[in-house]
């Protein structure tokens, strides 16, 4: 349970890490994001994601934090994926219906790109 936890972790951390970069790089694509965030991510990953998977965006503002609790795992312990489901679910492809959050972290960008 403890690899697949950390599997989905490290796979959520690096698509927040890209999205972010996107959002910070491309007002049109931030933009889009908030409007309309499962467009904007299928969009950037160039395959829709499931109509079952939930998205949503938060932009964290100057003296605020966001914090994202997963789901709790089932008392009967983890199903088992295989790997090819395991690589949907971290790219938020499938099969699961798990959400996907997302914020944005203006106040950390360096103080050049915030006066844009």
């Amino acid at each position: 349970m403890t690899d697949l936890l950390s599997d989905l972790a490290e796979a959520r951390a690096k698509m927040n890490a890209m999205l972010t970069k996107k959002a910070w790089e491309d007002e049109a694509f931030r933009q889009r994001l908030v409007a309309d965030p499962k467009a904007a991510i299928a969009e950037l990953l160039g395959q829709p994601l499931a109509d079952s998977l939930t998205v949503s965006v938060h932009e964290e503002g100057p003296g605020s934090l966001h914090f994202v609790i997963p789901g709790k795992p089932s008392p009967q312990g983890p199903e088992e994926l295989s790997d090819a489901d395991l690589e949907m679910t971290a790219a938020g492809t499938g099969p699961r219906s798990s959400p996907i959050i997302l914020t944005i972290y203006p106040s950390c960008q360096p103080a050049a790109a915030m006066k844009k």
